[in-house]
């Protein structure tokens, strides 16, 4: 396994002044080589879970805009697992690649709002969604 096939935190570049922020989110270079995929805003309602899914073909890249999110991933064919917390205070980028099931938690008393970008398009009846056996 290589390192590029690890889910990794990118700390994001914050430009900050007197007038607000203006966060980089995401950069052609943080991205595999593909063509663009889609963009997508998701919500979690409080002490929900989201996702508990893995993909074989695309990449995701989570930025949580409202809220504090866990995030539990557990690699497939090894079964290792690993928990990341991001939440809105601390601007991050997840980067999700194939193979890794994960389960989002919303940790917060309010709504978590995230930005998904994923590296193909949802296609509902070609979705690329796979759960792990129970």
């Amino acid at each position: 396994m290589t390192n590029q096939d690890l889910p990794k935190v990118i700390k994001l570049v914050s430009h900050v002044d007197e007038r607000g922020a203006f966060i980089e989110l995401l950069k052609k270079a943080s991205l595999p080589k593909t063509q663009f995929g889609q963009l997508s805003i998701t919500t979690i309602e409080p002490k929900q879970q989201k996702g508990n899914h893995y993909h074989k073909i695309r990449w995701e890249w989570f930025y949580i805009i409202e809220g504090d999110v866990e995030i539990e991933l557990i690699k497939v064919t090894t079964k290792k697992r690993k928990k990341l917390s991001i939440s809105s205070k601390n601007p991050s980028l997840i980067s999700i690649p194939p193979y890794w099931n994960h389960i989002l938690f919303n940790k917060s008393t309010h709504k978590a709002t995230a930005v998904v970008y994923s590296s193909i398009e949802y296609m509902k009846n070609k979705p690329d969604v796979y759960y792990l056996d129970k």
